[in-house]
């Protein structure tokens, strides 16, 4: 009788946290979440260096660790400046739950690079962008670290 009701606890425990699982899984896959974070990421970014992002497609998976997207960044005279049709990065720890960044690999297809130097101003667009994230405060991460990086077809 006891081992009748302590298989029904066990059952009842597995199937609603397989429920949670799933539930957990289908809510942060779903559009509107992946939606929410790139903007959340976006903003952030923005904030922090004063540089435009905008992106057509955002895909973080939770549970592989990975993120697929594709963005530009614009200069500071909101021309494109460098564009990621598909960029995709494969993170080695959970970078909300962390202060480092480990990054096992990234890859990089089919990217552009504008370099443009306007009138009356010393500095290509590139180099005001790398002033602007070459700081002692450009990151929230303690260390950063990135074991692969590769580009594929880029002009």
């Amino acid at each position: 009788m006891i081992l009748n009701r302590f298989k029904k606890y066990i059952i009842f425990f597995s199937s609603s946290s397989l429920g949670l699982l799933v539930l957990f899984f289908l809510l942060f896959n779903s559009p509107f979440i992946q939606h929410k974070l790139f903007l959340y990421f976006s903003e952030k970014i923005e904030e922090k260096y004063s540089i435009n992002i905008d992106s057509k497609e955002f895909y973080y998976n939770f549970f592989s660790n990975k993120l697929i997207t594709n963005f530009s960044i614009l200069d500071h005279h909101n021309n494109s400046m460098i564009f990621f049709p598909k960029i995709s990065i494969n993170f080695k720890n959970n970078f909300f739950f962390n202060s480092d960044l480990n990054v096992d690999k990234i890859n990089i297809n089919n990217a552009k690079f504008f370099v443009e130097k306007y009138n009356k101003e010393e500095l290509t667009n590139m180099e005001i962008f790398v002033n602007k994230i070459n700081n002692q405060e450009a990151s929230s991460f303690s260390t950063i670290k990135i074991q692969e990086i590769n580009f594929n077809d880029c002009d």
